[in-house]
């Protein structure tokens, strides 16, 4: 009978620390505090340097610019993007339990859309999906999500193992926009039925084009499962305001939040 209390009281005080550590885990992080020096000049390869002011969307979280400039993933992204005879990327990302649906998705781009498969850069959170996709010749960068993100103290198998995906995600965006590229973000969960570079072409002026979200608090916002970063003067303004915004770490949530609060955004939906 004690063996069963102790036991009881074991799990209550699991299950208390993991109802308090869920809603609580985004105040119980080690941000890297030092991690704030927006002039770090630094280059990966010719014509691919970071140019000050620069910073990461997630600077408290994510290791610095000199650390992150030697990581093998840069050095292979600065790679694929050489040798690309235009200035338009579409990334998407994947780990081996969305594999399948990777596949399905690029066979439906293949087919619906003008798309060139070779403006395609999958992000790999996985070394076999990357190892597949090299060997088929379909561009990808690998990253360890451990190697980029200081790591939350507690429960990373609930809130934290998402922000971690999404502030690797923001940090290649916002990389691959610094370089010089036109960069389209879509969600393995947006099949493309038809293409949509004419839609994206109508608006040539614009520096973002997204699918709408509903927030929270019944406003309209840019959507992160389908978004266009044009690289222009202000997009460049707009990263650097990201890491400004550290109540938000889902990407769409800070994008969002920045052009609430720094722009002044109103969004007046367009129906087709």
């Amino acid at each position: 009978q004690m063996a069963f209390r102790r036991r009881k009281f074991l799990i209550s005080i699991f299950v208390l620390i993991t109802i308090v550590g869920y809603f609580c885990v985004e105040y119980f992080v080690f941000p890297n505090v030092h991690n704030v020096n927006r002039y770090v000049s630094a280059t990966v390869r010719p014509g691919f340097d970071i140019r000050p002011p620069f910073s990461f969307p997630d600077p408290q979280y994510t290791r610095t610019v000199e650390e992150v400039v030697q990581m093998k993933w840069v050095h292979e992204l600065a790679s694929i993007l050489a040798e690309k005879t235009n200035k338009i990327v579409y990334l998407t990302a994947s780990n081996q339990g969305y594999f399948v649906t990777l596949l399905n998705w690029l066979v439906a781009v293949d087919l619906n859309t003008n798309i060139d498969i070779k403006d395609i850069i999958v992000l790999s959170f996985d070394k076999d999906i990357y190892e597949i996709l090299k060997k088929k010749d379909i561009s990808t960068i690998y990253i360890n999500v451990n190697e980029l993100i200081y790591h939350h103290f507690i429960l990373r198998w609930t809130k934290a193992y998402a922000w971690d995906v999404w502030m690797v995600r923001i940090a290649v965006v916002r990389l691959i926009n610094h370089w010089g590229y036109d960069i389209t973000v879509i969600d393995l969960d947006a099949i493309p039925l038809k293409d949509p570079i004419p839609l994206l072409d109508k608006y040539p002026d614009s520096d973002i084009v997204a699918s709408h979200s509903m927030g929270k608090t019944h406003y309209y916002g840019i959507c992160f499962g389908f978004v266009l970063f044009r690289s222009t003067p202000r997009n460049e303004f707009m990263w650097e305001c990201t890491s400004n915004v550290t109540s938000q770490k889902a990407d769409q949530c800070k994008i969002n939040a920045v052009l609430l609060d720094y722009f002044d955004i109103k969004y007046t939906p367009e129906k087709e």
